[in-house]
């Protein structure tokens, strides 16, 4: 899946999380968020942003 430009929402070293607009019917007016390695793909799609920020959580833990 190709990168596009969309709405960073929170970026850990070369990880991302990003917004777009749904594609899925019936509910086009709500968001997706992506995870992707910046500037090459998207690793994983979550209905929700925590669950995208839990996932970003678990691959690159952020540093303490």
């Amino acid at each position: 899946m190709a990168v596009t430009q969309n709405n960073v929402l929170l970026e850990r070293g070369l990880l991302r999380v990003t917004a777009r607009p749904c594609e899925e019917l019936p509910y086009p007016e709500q968001l997706t968020y992506d995870v992707e390695i910046v500037g090459q793909e998207v690793l994983q799609s979550f209905p929700t942003f925590d669950e995208a920020c839990q996932f970003v959580d678990m691959v690159a833990p952020a540093d303490e």
